[in-house]
């Protein structure tokens, strides 16, 4: 009785490990901006900002994000748009009211004081 004990918790365990696998729980690939914003990576490697339930192709900035960098007021993104007759570039997202704007030049991005504080990384460089 005993080995049949520790098959069925042999099997279990390996379910369980088998199911994560093939349906991740979500987070690993997740990182919170704020409250309902976060920033996604995909399968492909390509990274989009997304809000909750937001479950459009190019999340937020409609495009994949090269660059990143926010505050409690807003996100930064340099960002490539997903359909190519819209300009990449700087696009910013202000939290509160939900509205983007864009693209930025990096002269406005310089002068603008609050803008120009925000620390942006390549996406690469963070940990997901």
């Amino acid at each position: 009785m005993n080995g049949t004990k520790h098959i069925h918790v042999l099997a279990a365990l390996s379910l369980s490990v088998f199911l994560t696998s093939c349906f991740p729980l979500g987070g690993e690939d997740r990182i919170k901006i704020s409250d309902g914003y976060f920033l996604e990576k995909a399968e492909s490697g390509k990274c989009y900002l997304r809000k909750a339930r937001d479950k459009s192709l190019g999340g937020v900035f409609d495009g994949v994000v090269l660059e990143v960098g926010w505050s409690s007021e807003m996100v930064l993104g340099n960002v490539s748009r997903l359909y190519r007759g819209d300009p990449d570039g700087w696009y910013r997202l202000e939290i509160r009211s939900g509205k983007v704007t864009g693209p930025i030049s990096k002269n406005s991005l310089q002068a603008d004081s609050k803008l120009s504080k925000i620390r942006t990384r390549r996406v690469e460089d963070l940990k997901f």
